[in-house]
């Protein structure tokens, strides 16, 4: 295969999302989870299996439910580059880091409550804790290993 020719398939490939970006340290930031995110139910996957959606309204609320039937609302706020979600009522929340896999694959980073980025915060692992992508849109997502 030529070269010019191995470039435009990998183009075309990357296009329909067959091709992870590079994701080593490719972190998102506010821009590029507003455009991705914000507007849109995410849904996906936890490490251990648990199936999960979350709504991210353009006005910050965020309604959330999971296959271990919880369902909660609150609010999406953005501390720098970190995305952090907080439920109503004192249920759980956090802070996350994401990066992009693929067309329409991602993958979330606990960090810190007050880490603003754009780096991974030194105390985090740099293990995703769960998987997502746009509900309304096939995912490119690979099969996620369930831990």
């Amino acid at each position: 295969m030529t070269r010019a020719r191995l470039v435009s398939t990998l183009i075309a490939l990357a296009a329909n999302g067959a091709v992870a970006v590079n994701a080593a340290e490719a972190w998102l930031n506010e821009a590029d989870i507003r455009r991705e995110m914000v507007g849109h139910a995410m849904t996906g996957l936890y490490r251990d299996g648990v199936h999960w959606v979350d709504d991210y309204a353009r006005d910050g609320a965020i309604a959330y439910h999971d296959d271990a039937s919880n369902a909660w609302s609150g609010k999406w706020s953005f501390q720098g580059n970190v995305f952090c979600t907080f439920y109503e009522a004192g249920t759980v929340g956090g802070c996350y880091m994401a990066r992009q896999l693929s067309r329409n694959c991602f993958d979330f980073v606990i960090v810190p409550n007050d880490w603003r980025g754009p780096d991974l915060a030194p105390t985090s692992t740099a293990d995703w804790f769960a998987k997502g992508w746009r509900g309304e849109e096939p995912s490119t997502c690979e099969a996620v290993p369930i831990s």
